[in-house]
């Protein structure tokens, strides 16, 4: 009400109300217009999805692997978003003096690539954390998309593309808030499948069912001991 009262901006003759424009995608049509901001669209959307569907599933993945409680689980996220805004308040200012932006873009996705991937290969609580608070240059690259996009529509869209960008950030996190659980419960059936070698020093001696969820490490190795015993 204060903005539509008061501000001289908003009491400026504007145009008539379009339903259109009310269209909650509608925003995303821009990136239409311009082939480089469609290309980074195109790259930033699956980023996206990919970073939101780890949040979502880690706590899952900890429950299930870790038997950790919610308040361990939650502590495992205020760190890894702890160091994701160290990293953006202090990180990306450093760079920005001595790297250009295409390079801070490269080892940003290169450091995810390396830090999630080992949060899925380690196999204790402590090198878990260890892991969560080496994400500082993960999310580097979305203060850049943003600046890159609106320097792409000019001044006279800035607000457009900025909200263009943020409707598909939005999307993306619907996406993996609906799909990644149930991508991950779809796949729970592994670790109960795989039977737990029981070996002495004549071979394998029986098979039984896992009591406990396996590590990744865990799966693969008993896959592997399991698939190599049945071929022979």
């Amino acid at each position: 009400c204060l903005i539509l009262t008061c501000f001289a901006e908003t009491l400026e003759q504007r145009r008539p109300i379009c339903w259109a424009r009310c269209n909650p995608l509608g925003s995303l049509y821009i990136f239409t217009t311009n082939r480089a901001a469609m290309k980074m669209a195109l790259v930033v959307l699956p980023a996206c999805i990919a970073i939101v569907g780890h949040s979502v599933i880690m706590p899952l993945y900890c429950y299930d692997v870790y038997t950790w409680t919610a308040q361990k689980a939650g502590v495992l996220q205020t760190i890894e978003f702890g160091s994701n805004a160290l990293g953006l308040l202090v990180v990306l200012p450093t760079l920005a003096h001595v790297m250009p932006a295409k390079w801070i873009i490269i080892v940003a996705n290169f450091a995810g690539i390396i830090t999630y991937s080992a949060e899925g290969l380690v196999s204790s609580d402590t090198l878990l954390f260890v892991c969560a608070a080496s994400v500082l240059l993960n999310g580097l690259y979305f203060p850049i998309v943003r600046a890159a996009v609106s320097k792409l529509f000019g001044p006279q869209k800035y607000g457009e593309s900025l909200g263009a960008v943020a409707t598909l950030q939005q999307l993306a996190q619907t996406i993996a808030a609906i799909a990644f659980p149930r991508m991950y419960s779809s796949l729970l059936h592994i670790n109960a499948n795989i039977p737990e070698i029981v070996t002495d020093d004549f071979g394998p001696r029986s098979e039984a069912p896992c009591k406990h969820p396996l590590t990744p490490i865990e799966h693969q190795s008993m896959l592997c001991l399991h698939t190599h015993t049945h071929t022979h």
